[in-house]
């Protein structure tokens, strides 16, 4: 989406400057902060559903998959695309278990995180890098995602949120 074109000033009381372009960029802007393409769920083979909802898609993004009793029980992964893939990002998973190992793709290869694993007061953090992911972690990842992996045969059941948010 282009950047904003400012169309003002207004004043109270004037007419109202009704402007075909600045309502078309508004309504634009609107969708694209309140994700009008909707999520995207699916079904975990033994219980629950996972659903990614990209709520912003413009220069920044934000990615929140929500998953509500999901277990992917004894099936091959299972995957949720990302409608505007992220260039870089960081994020974070919480939950009372993810359930078993996930992990972030571009084009079906699975992506290297850093995961923050030690806080050093007035030095550099400790990483670690890794492809598979669990709960309650924080990453980086420098080299762009498209899609979310939530692997198969996973332990137990997970309700909690994955949450990514970058360029």
């Amino acid at each position: 989406m282009p950047g904003y074109i400012s169309r003002g000033p207004f004043s109270n009381g004037g007419p109202p400057a009704l402007d075909q372009t600045f309502f078309n960029g508004l309504e634009s802007w609107i969708n694209q902060a309140e994700a009008t393409i909707g999520g995207s769920t699916i079904s975990g083979s033994t219980s629950g559903t996972a659903t990614l909802y990209q709520v912003l898609q413009g220069n920044f993004k934000l990615v929140i998959v929500t998953l509500a009793t999901f277990r992917n029980g004894g099936a091959p992964a299972q995957t949720l695309a990302i409608p505007t893939p992220l260039t870089t990002c960081v994020f974070f998973a919480y939950s009372t278990n993810i359930g078993g190992p996930w992990q972030v793709l571009k084009a079906s290869v699975a992506q290297g995180v850093q995961q923050l694993i030690t806080l050093n007061a007035g030095a550099d953090n400790i990483t670690s890098a890794q492809t598979s992911i669990r709960a309650n972690w924080f990453w980086h990842c420098d080299t762009g995602i498209d899609t979310i992996s939530i692997n198969g045969s996973q332990g137990s059941s997970a309700s909690g949120r994955i949450i990514i948010f970058g360029i």
